[in-house]
């Protein structure tokens, strides 16, 4: 009898067999090959993720702060150079006297100038072809501003740098692109508004399409 359990004791010892360790090994292999693509995918589209999030972020923030202060409110997103390499930059302000004048002497910095390296805006035309095509579906038929093609013609100085891009957040929650259509005449609603990312070294880019009625925004992604 005890001669009996001690050979069971020695089989369960000797662990497992070769074609139980090869199988293992099969099945870490095959998970890997879908589980690396993945990784190497979202390092590649981190920049812009990171920049896309920032904008939508800071769209929240624009809109509540119109609101609940009852006064306009300005998104500035400008493309700067900053040793020689493209840098988006970012910043919200505010109406002084609570009117929609854009002027130096009438705003007031709300959040700090944040600065992304290596991403710039782009007009929909420079994106790829794929976001071209998904950034096209989700606007249907309805017009919409491409804000890096509206050639504003204010240049505001903020923190030493000049902004020209500005999304413009009313006290009611809507969103226009500033120096471009005010309302559609068709729907008597701000149009939608479109804002380009692309990144500067792989060319990759996403896209945003932002309502201008509630400033709610759906970002377009490979």
């Amino acid at each position: 009898m005890k001669n009996l359990m001690n050979r069971k004791c020695v089989k369960a010892l000797k662990g497992f067999s070769l074609i139980e360790v090869l199988v293992v090994l099969a099945i870490i292999a095959l998970i890997a090959s879908f589980s690396v693509p993945l990784i190497v995918r979202n390092n590649k589209s981190g920049t812009l993720t990171k920049a896309a999030e920032l904008l939508q972020l800071s769209v929240t923030q624009a809109k509540n702060e119109a609101m609940s202060g009852n006064v306009y409110v300005w998104l500035g997103i400008e493309d700067l150079t900053v040793n020689g390499r493209a840098n988006l930059a970012v910043v919200i302000l505010k109406s002084l006297d609570g009117s929609s004048l854009l002027t130096e002497e009438n705003i007031r910095l709300v959040s700090k100038q944040v600065d992304l390296g290596g991403v710039q805006t782009a007009t929909l035309d420079l994106l790829p072809s794929l976001i071209q095509e998904k950034v096209l579906q989700g606007f249907g038929k309805e017009p919409f501003e491409d804000l890096a093609a509206v050639e504003s013609n204010k240049k505001i100085l903020v923190a030493k740098e000049c902004f020209q891009h500005f999304i413009l957040f009313t006290p009611q929650g809507e969103a226009l692109v500033e120096g471009g259509t005010t309302i559609n005449a068709t729907t008597s609603f701000p149009p939608l508004i479109f804002i380009g990312l692309l990144d500067e070294a792989k060319k990759e880019g996403v896209g945003i399409i932002m309502n201008g009625a509630s400033a709610a925004c759906r970002l377009y992604r490979p």
